[in-house]
């Protein structure tokens, strides 16, 4: 079986174009992975930063003992310790 030299031009052209077309869907599949990946540790870092916050406000509200607070009533204009 002989080949046509066109035939196998047009063959190694299609091949070769389906390698780059392969080589692309790898580069854009790496960079939108890595890009998902970047989103997931930035949603992580804030997540962290809120939870530490959040620590640190409970933190705070546990330091205040209750026997050091005043109560106060407001009547009208007047400040009365109640």
């Amino acid at each position: 079986m002989t080949l046509r030299s066109d035939s196998f031009c047009e063959w190694s052209v299609k091949n070769h174009m389906e390698e780059l077309a392969h080589e692309d869907a790898q580069k854009y599949m790496a960079d939108w992975y890595e890009r998902a990946v970047d989103e997931q540790k930035k949603e992580r870092r804030n997540y962290k930063k809120q939870l530490k916050a959040q620590e640190k406000q409970a933190e705070r509200i546990s330091l205040i003992n209750e026997d050091d607070l005043v109560s106060v009533r407001w009547d009208g204009l007047e400040c009365i310790g109640a």
